[in-house]
């Protein structure tokens, strides 16, 4: 349709229309508007970048003008201004394309088209050079700088000098658009609300046809996007439709499909510009096909952005340009070089010399990037530790890629480098490794297996590898997934590659010990895919968008991706980092999860074998118990399912697996077996029968049995039936369906395990006949009397307990539900599993029923010399300078007296004058302190007040603490969420009711504790939901108190809190 004939049908629609006549005309008026804003704000951010242009800051120039073209639009002046940049920067892949945008918004701008023809030569595209300069000639035929460029050109074509790539471009292609075609450098822009509604990432069907009526709540997108135009009336029409190629059409399209509302002078109406944009999109999407095809390619071993000078015959794409931009990896006052002269068409031309050689670039300083010269080394760090950095298939490239974090290594701890599988094994036996960096793929590769398996088992006892580098540019989807999978039990399997800005998951572990972490940046990585998002370190959020200099920016489709992750797999942790191009600021993510950059972690107990199984795993492991997996048929089926099971279950124990008979007899006979998880049917066919006999007489003697996992699924209702029989059960197969289970407060291993879920919702396979004291959940439904059906049961039997799981589906809470009954959630059953009262269930119990107040328990031998002893064995300044107002509070209560070693903290303790100890940092939980702890723990039983506070929860890892309370203190108590909020005071606590001058209420960022009684909580959020967690916590203990206060900024109301607890507020 011509221009003219559709004119006159927008006119004739428009008069029947009068609804959108007016709807026109509104938002033409607002969109006038806004366009005069943004052109102000664009051409003075323009004029900015020009000063660094002429200051010779070229990328500080390039990022104000691309910083001009998001304001103001694709303005071609702008655009031709960022090639200049590029040219510059010798950026030849990015100058050419963006001087080729100028160019279809302006066709006659002579300075695009020499750029453009400087950036082909730059590519040894001469061809395309040729016939651009070609092309200014005929309107500057005396131009002796372009005639010189030219006949360069010509010469080189000549000599066969051109690139392959120059061979495929058709000559009308190569110079198109036109001269004489119309300009357009109009912008579609908007700023309306609907166009900043991005949603989920997927344009909203309904908006773009006839009208979404959900507004800022709808799920989909409202905004324009790179598969769109944006129409005058705010729809966003279909680009493949505009050229010809939609292959879904009007029906089934998510865009609209109609030109009537589309400005009267953009390509749509010029065939010419039509077929150039035609050929462009298809190029573009071809290059991301063959992207992904590359991606997928089993046997590709050079990385995507690779630099020019390390391949033969290669050159960088112009999405690494881009990655070099954002991570400013370039000389930032770079002289022309090889290129040639850059001055322009109507210019005189400067010196023309090849220039043999380039200055290397040097990255731009960062704050957040460590460099080997500030890179210090943890001060627990050993002289003889280091870090094993395994490249299996390395390539020289590759230091050259990761030079910078290979450097800040070197400057934290000692490295030592395996090419070698033999001299891996070797390392790996060392006792003085701390942590591998695995830096490419090879680790997967088949021929590499008993490497693998002795860095799993290395990794199991409490190491921490961490899988980067190369790794994630140079292996394929499929054998990813089976890393992952088979290896370390992960669920985790390739997702996208795209390059975002991500932000720091705060809730992570690793991020809150590493303070110095960069908050957010931008990286383009291969994410992961199936990784629940608390072990993700870094994340995309919903304002994320994939980066481009060039094209439009579009939200990040599946939030649920990760480029960094890192979880605990058995006593260990395993870290992935996608990053491709070994960005500045991945250097510090990648130290901080080998436990080097703030905080260090301790080792794992190394092994001086070689010997690979479990045998040698065991030898690793402090605990020779294991858990076994009696998997006697649909292993893979199972492991796919319940992944997350699998995480948890290695995350507490040491896992072995029961494939066949015999494997089942043997573990069954050990004496180190700790629980069994039946996870399918197998168990039930005859020729199992031994099995299922030995399995019987191990739970009656004491073992812990559970059936779960794929039994419910694939096992009949005859066969369920006949096996509970076996048991010695009157259990039958009940109903199959979906429901809300509530947890039943009368089973006794519900009541030794306050970290179970209130209520869950679950698909799953009942058992009826139980009695009511056996299940751990039931519905709302459930009489009280006579026996019930239930998804989940936990019952005695002989000595031992048998434990069922019909979830069908693996839902995350039955994760806790099954650690529960296998005795590793809060309660662990000792030799003899018959549940106890432990010491946090009695101080719990005594904390809920005692009414006496704080000024009670002060020791009775206390004097006018009485003091309160602070504890601090680490960090001592950093303290005082965050705590002042909570020292001048205490001098101003009692005499202080603080200990910053071993020694005095011994020496004060033993004091009849200590009336309160306040622990300011995790020192105390070292090993090498003891002796200090236990005196702590006798002091408080004998009446002592003692309180963890100031920078204990800020430096204390999440097993440290968890195991802090329960061996030390034998209280269930575990690290919790870490978030501010608004607490309120809880008037039935002790410390609450004898202390009335506390505030009702105030505002802190803390680090919460979980798997207390709500007696203890002193301070608590009124809106919280599932698991009970507090920030303040005090409880009786022995004829003391133990208190904790999670916060983490020294609130001014804190001070108060402090006081009380250590029973120095007045009552």
């Amino acid at each position: 349709m011509s221009t003219e004939n559709n004119a006159f049908h927008r006119r004739r629609v428009l008069a029947a229309n009068d609804h959108n006549a007016k709807a026109l005309e509104e938002r033409a008026k607002k969109r006038a508007q806004h366009s005069a804003q943004r052109r102000e704000e664009a051409e003075e951010i323009k004029n900015q970048g020009n000063d660094l242009f002429k200051a010779q800051k070229y990328a500080e120039a390039a990022q104000k003008y691309c910083q001009a073209l998001d304001i103001g639009g694709a303005k071609a002046v702008i655009m031709c201004n960022l090639a200049a940049a590029f040219l510059k920067l010798e950026f030849f892949d990015l100058a050419e394309e963006v001087a080729n945008q100028a160019l279809l918004r302006d066709p006659a701008m002579q300075k695009a088209r020499y750029r453009r023809g400087m950036a082909r030569k730059g590519l040894h595209r001469y061809r395309g050079a040729l016939i651009d300069f070609e092309s200014i000639l005929r309107s500057e035929p005396d131009s002796s700088h372009i005639l010189s460029e030219a006949q360069a050109a010509r010469d080189a074509c000549f000599e066969g000098l051109c690139s392959m790539s120059d061979d495929g471009y058709a000559s009308s292609d190569y110079g198109a658009p036109s001269e004489d075609r119309d300009k357009d450098d109009s912008s579609t822009n908007s700023d309306s609300s609907d166009c900043r509604h991005v949603g989920n990432g997927v344009a909203c069907r309904f908006y773009n046809h006839g009208g979404c009526n959900r507004g800022k709540n709808c799920a989909f997108s409202h905004a324009p996007d790179d598969k769109s135009i944006r129409d005058d009336l705010g729809k966003n029409v279909c680009l493949s439709f505009l050229l010809g190629n939609c292959k879904f059409g009007d029906t089934k399209c998510i865009y609209s499909h109609t030109r009537l509302y589309l400005r009267e002078d953009g390509f749509w109406n010029d065939e010419e510009a039509t077929e150039v944009l035609r050929y462009i999109y298809e190029m573009k999407t071809e290059e991301e096909r063959m992207e992904r095809r590359w991606m997928r390619n089993p046997f590709r071993t050079v990385p995507r952005d690779v630099p020019f000078s390390s391949v033969p015959g290669g050159r960088v794409s112009s999405r690494s340009v881009t990655d070099k931009i954002r991570s400013r990896d370039f000389e930032t006052n770079a002289q022309p070089s090889g290129s040639g002269s850059l001055s322009e068409p109507k210019g005189k031309g400067k010196g023309k010399g090849k220039g043999k050689g380039k200055k290397k670039a040097v990255p731009a300083s960062s704050s957040l990037a460590p460099t080997p010269s500030s890179s210090k080394a943890p001060s627990d760090v050993k002289e003889d530790q280091f870090i094993l950095i395994l490249s299996l298939e390395h390539q020289n490239y590759h230091s050259d890629i990761l030079s910078h974090l290979l450097s800040a290594l070197k400057a934290k701890i000692t490295t030592k480098q395996a090419l070698t599988e033999n001299s891996a094994l070797q390392l790996l036996s060392s006792s003085n490794l701390i942590g591998v960096l695995v830096t490419d793929a090879a680790i997967a590769s088949q021929k590499h297996t008993n490497v693998l398996t002795r860095l799993v088992e290395w990794t199991k006892a409490g190491g921490c590898v961490v899988v980067g580098g190369m790794f994630s540019g140079n292996i394929n989807g499929t054998d990813m997934g089976r890393f992952f999978g088979s290896s370390w039990g992960l669920p985790w399997r390739m997702g996208s590659y795209h390059r975002t800005t991500f932000n720091r998951n705060e809730e992570h572990s690793t991020a809150k010990q590493n303070p110095s972490l960069p908050s957010s940046y931008s990286m383009k990585a291969v994410h992961l895919s199936g990784v629940d998002s608390s072990v993700a370190l870094y994340k995309a959020t919903m304002n994320s968008r994939v980066e481009s200099l060039v094209f439009a920016a579009t939200p990040v489709q599946n939030l649920a991706e990760a480029p960094v992750a890192q979880t605990r797999v058995g006593k260990g942790y395993f870290g992935y980092l996608g990053d491709v191009n070994g960005e500045d600021l991945s250097t510090p993510v990648v130290l901080a999860m080998l436990g080097i950059l703030d905080q260090r972690r301790p080792g794992p107990l190394a092994s001086t074998s070689s010997v690979t199984s479990s045998s040698a795993a065991a030898r690793l492991s402090p605990s020779t118990k294991f858990t076994l997996l009696l998997s006697l048929e649909n292993e893979d089926t199972f492991d796919k399912s319940h992944a997350h099971f699998l995480s948890a279950l290695r995350s507490k124990a040491r896992i072995e697996r029961a494939l066949t008979q015999s494997e089942a007899l043997t573990f069954l006979a050990s004496p180190d077996l700790g629980g069994v998880f039946v996870t399918d049917p197998g168990i039930t066919h005859k020729k199992h029968n031994s099995v299922l006999t030995k399995l019987i007489q191990y739970t009656k003697a004491g073992g812990l049995v559970v059936i779960g996992g794929l039994f419910s699924t694939f096992v009949s209702f005859v066969e369920m039936d006949k096996f509970w029989m076996k048991w010695g059960q009157t259990w039958k197969m009940g109903l199959y369906h979906r429901e809300t289970f509530y947890r039943n407060a009368s089973n006794p291993t519900v009541q030794l395990n306050p970290s179970l879920a209130d209520d869950y919702s679950m698909t799953a396979v009942y058992l009826k006949n139980v009695k009511p004291s056996s299940a751990m959940y039931k519905g709302s439904e459930q009489s009280h009397g006579g026996d019930i059906e239930t998804p989940a049961i936990h019952t005695k039997l002989g000595s031992g307990y048998l434990g069922y799981l019909g979830d069908v589906n693996a839902e995350h809470s039955s994760t806790n539900v099954l650690l529960s009954m296998l005795g590793l959630l809060d309660f662990r059953y000792d030799a003899s599993p018959v549940p106890q009262p432990s010491a946090s269930s009695s101080s719990l119990a005594t904390a809920s029923g005692s009414r006496s107040n704080s000024q009670s328990v002060v020791r009775p031998n206390q004097s006018a010399d009485s003091f309160i002893l602070l504890i601090s064995l680490e960090n001592e300044p950093f303290f005082e300078d965050i705590h002042k107002n909570l020292l001048v509070a205490l001098r101003s209560k009692r005499r202080v007296v603080q200990a910053l070693s071993a020694d005095d903290a011994m020496q004060s303790l033993a004091s009849p004058n200590v009336a309160g100890v306040f622990v300011t940092d995790p020192g105390i939980v070292r090993k090498k302190h003891k002796r200090v702890l236990t005196k702590l723990v006798s002091y408080t039983k004998d009446g002592g007040l003692v309180v963890f506070g100031g920078l204990f929860s800020s430096f204390i890892r999440p097993p440290e603490m968890d195991k802090f309370w329960s061996t030390a203190w034998g209280v269930s108590w575990k690290m919790g969420d870490y978030q501010r909020k608004m607490f309120h005071r809880q008037e039935g606590n002790d410390t609450a009711k004898s202390s009335k001058g506390l505030p009702a209420s105030y505002s802190m960022k803390a680090v919460h504790l979980k798997g207390i009684n709500s007696a203890a909580a002193v301070y608590k959020d009124r809106d919280q939901h599932g698991e009970l967690q507090a920030p303040a916590v005090r409880m009786k203990f022995g004829a003391g108190y133990l208190g904790y206060l999670g916060d983490v900024n020294a609130e001014e109301e804190s001070t108060d809190v402090v006081l009380a607890m250590l029973g120095l507020l007045a009552t």
